[in-house]
């Protein structure tokens, strides 16, 4: 009785965690990707190439917004949508500062 009380006790504290890394993780790329979008709009590109990495930066906003809340996904592809926007944002990052 005390094994799975204590096991239950585990999982459900790893748990916590696991939602507490994600949610924190999940904010930092909404805040990374406002940022972007602020430099883009204060970066003197042409607007055809404004448009274009504005409309990638809503859709990489869109996808942290819509798929990582959402319900029927699980941890690891959760995991792995994160892992991928955050690389297209270090992506999108660097063009910027060769840019500046």
């Amino acid at each position: 009785m005390r094994g799975k009380f204590l096991l239950m006790l585990v999982g459900a504290t790893l748990g916590g965690i696991s939602a507490y890394l994600f949610t924190k993780k999940d904010e930092e790329l909404k805040n990374r990707i406002a940022v972007l979008q602020e430099k883009v709009k204060k970066t003197d590109l042409s607007n055809k190439v404004k448009s274009s990495l504005d409309e990638i930066l809503s859709k990489l906003n869109k996808i942290t917004t819509e798929k990582v809340a959402s319900p029927s996904i699980d941890n690891v592809d959760r995991e792995r949508v994160l892992r991928e926007v955050e690389e297209k944002v270090e992506q999108l990052e660097e063009l910027l500062r060769k840019e500046q």
